[in-house]
């Protein structure tokens, strides 16, 4: 599919759920636009979608379903509009500390939006602008 065009997520079941999550991973920076249609079925993941690209989700009503897992989304650089959409079950939990040291926050039980400045040498800029429209959280939770 040429650039410029949507990319379409319809896999809800099986091995769907990462076969999805890789495919949308690797076209985020390819695609300006990515539908989720499944019918409004839920879908189970087990890990967080990493975004770094100018790109618009639309949920079309779909449930992503994290089961306590990790949380749906790290937004990390781009312009991100993602709407339409249920996140449920998303968690995000702290590390442990070592050494003496203390541990890691978990912050972000659903999205978790990386805002700051850029890491040098990266291709992660950390400037994110985030655009949630119609977007439905339930039982996400940050440890």
């Amino acid at each position: 599919t040429a650039f410029g065009q949507t990319y379409h997520v319809t896999e809800t079941s099986g091995t769907g759920e990462e076969r999805w999550l890789t495919a949308l991973q690797a076209n985020l920076g390819n695609y300006p636009s990515i539908s989720l249609d499944t019918g409004g079925a839920a879908i189970s993941l087990g890990s967080q979608l990493f975004v770094n690209a100018n790109v618009s989700i639309e949920g079309n009503n779909t449930v992503i379903d994290m089961g306590g897992n990790d949380r749906a989304f790290f937004l990390a650089g781009g312009t991100i509009s993602i709407s339409d959409l249920v996140i449920i079950g998303g968690v995000a939990k702290g590390g442990d500390g070592a050494n003496g040291g203390g541990g890691g926050a978990g912050l972000g039980g659903a999205i978790f939006v990386a805002n700051g400045r850029e890491i040098a040498g990266s291709n992660v800029s950390l400037v994110t602008n985030v655009i949630l429209s119609n977007v439905t959280f339930a039982n996400n939770t940050a440890q």
